[in-house]
């Protein structure tokens, strides 16, 4: 085969891997390639490791009659994640292969997905790795949106300096002083006057029935 001939070749080449059905374990070899997966009800696939590094492989839920539940064999991500759900039809996620650091030893790293169950939500929500630091600029949002926290927690969200905290909210509905949801924060202090001075501290509780805020001094 001439040189020219060759990207022409490889676009013409089957790359699809056959589905193996349910509880069947899914091989890629080393070149890149798809796997269309069909379910008749829940299901599951396991994937195992890559033989190469560079190679990119998708999985593809063309069609749903129940969830798949994929399991990859030496996790997906650095977090440790191992599996993964595909739900409806048209899912799919796109994973990389790429050498540990022991010599001939891969593992697969997800690239991207699209709406697969735990690594992107449903409705706009977005999930953030733990840990995650912003070092510059803002975090804005350019529409409604919601910011979702743990129910019945002391700590739910806190806004830190990194040593204190200085904002968060306490969302135990069945301890006392705490009625739905207490927002807390640290005593102002104001510092235009020669001697600063505290001033008292302020809370702010939600109330269970209407879900308003008032302020309240503590």
């Amino acid at each position: 085969m001439s040189a020219h001939n060759l990207p022409s070749a490889l676009h013409d080449a089957r790359a699809e891997i056959v589905d193996p059905g349910a509880s069947g374990v899914i091989v890629v070899g080393k070149g890149n390639a798809i796997c269309n997966l069909v379910s008749a009800t829940t299901e599951t696939r396991t994937l195992s490791r890559p033989t190469a590094a560079g190679v990119f492989f998708t999985l593809h839920h063309r069609t749903a009659a129940g969830d798949i539940t994929v399991t990859v064999t030496g996790g997906l991500n650095e977090d440790g994640d191992t599996t993964f759900v595909l739900s409806d039809a048209g899912q799919f996620i796109t994973l990389l292969s790429i050498e540990t650091s022991t010599p001939e030893t891969y593992i697969w790293r997800k690239v991207s997905d699209h709406v697969t169950a735990n690594l992107v939500g449903t409705g706009g929500l977005i999930t953030v790795p733990a840990g995650l630091t912003l070092t510059t600029g803002d975090l804005t949002f350019t529409a409604a949106g919601d910011i979702i926290i743990p129910a019945a927690t002391a700590a739910a969200l806190e806004i830190t300096n990194g040593t204190t905290a200085l904002a968060g909210f306490d969302t135990r509905a069945t301890v006392k002083n705490v009625s739905n949801t207490t927002f807390t924060g640290v005593a102002p202090t104001i510092a235009s006057e020669a001697a600063a001075h505290v001033n008292a501290t302020v809370g702010a509780t939600s109330t269970s029935s209407s879900g308003m805020y008032s302020l309240c001094p503590s």
